[in-house]
């Protein structure tokens, strides 16, 4: 959506109507100045000081990317076995989005990365269209020295926006399991 402002005017009648929490990620150009911001509101008000062009994508706050399941247990394992689980993440939104999937916490009996099944950008983002999936799949193996504590391994999938870059989702994914 593009909103346009000419110079001196206001615009405080103008309002997106979303649901309440709704992320609105905008750009703003003032003259040869961009500016990038975010903020959760369901009305926004403009003011013009110049010239002033406003391009606003609306994503649902937690919204754009679905993970399922968001917590995946692998259980009690015995010590020294190997067990890969995974959690399918989903461009829920109706853009194309880039997505990447980080490390937030990694226990050392967990490993993340190339791992059989994962598909889900681990290196750098790639693009996601609407409706598509990938799999982020975590091992897990079980060592004498951690047997018997549980372990929680967690990811970050993040969506971005592929014109600005900014951050429209972030989803956590929790691995957890036990040796014995």
């Amino acid at each position: 959506m593009l909103l346009t402002c000419p110079e001196g005017e206001s615009h405080n009648d103008l309002t997106l109507r979303r649901s309440p929490g709704q992320l609105i990620a905008t750009t703003m150009v003032l003259g040869a100045r961009m500016k990038r911001f975010r903020m959760r509101m369901s009305t926004l008000a403009l003011v013009a000081v110049g010239a002033l062009s406003v391009a606003v994508a609306a994503f649902a706050d937690g919204g754009v990317l679905r993970v399922m399941p968001p917590n995946v247990n692998f259980g009690t394992k015995p010590v020294g076995s190997f067990t890969l689980k995974g959690a399918t993440v989903t461009n829920a939104s109706s853009t194309t989005i880039n997505l990447l999937v980080t490390v937030v916490a990694e226990p050392d009996d967990f490993s993340v990365g190339i791992l059989p099944g994962s598909t889900c950008p681990v290196f750098a983002p790639a693009a996601l269209a609407p409706g598509e999936s990938c799999d982020a799949v975590v091992g897990f193996r079980p060592t004498d020295f951690f047997a018997g504590q549980q372990q929680v391994a967690t990811l970050a999938a993040t969506a971005t926006d592929p014109a600005s870059g900014a951050v429209v989702d972030t989803q956590l994914i929790d691995f957890s399991g036990r040796g014995k």
